[in-house]
């Protein structure tokens, strides 16, 4: 899995790529570092995943 910063006019965007071939992982969780923000993404049924 990969994680991303993309910055635009608008605010700055993470980008979090991922494969899941076997389908063993259920759900990906994001927590920020310097601020109090996260967000979980399913991705059960996903083989490859790309969440923003």
């Amino acid at each position: 899995m990969s994680y991303q910063v993309i910055k635009t006019k608008h605010g700055n965007y993470g980008l979090l790529v991922g494969k899941n071939p076997d389908l063993h992982i259920e759900q990906i969780t994001a927590k920020l570092m310097y601020e109090e923000f996260s967000f979980t993404s399913n991705v059960s049924k996903e083989e490859a995943f790309l969440t923003y």
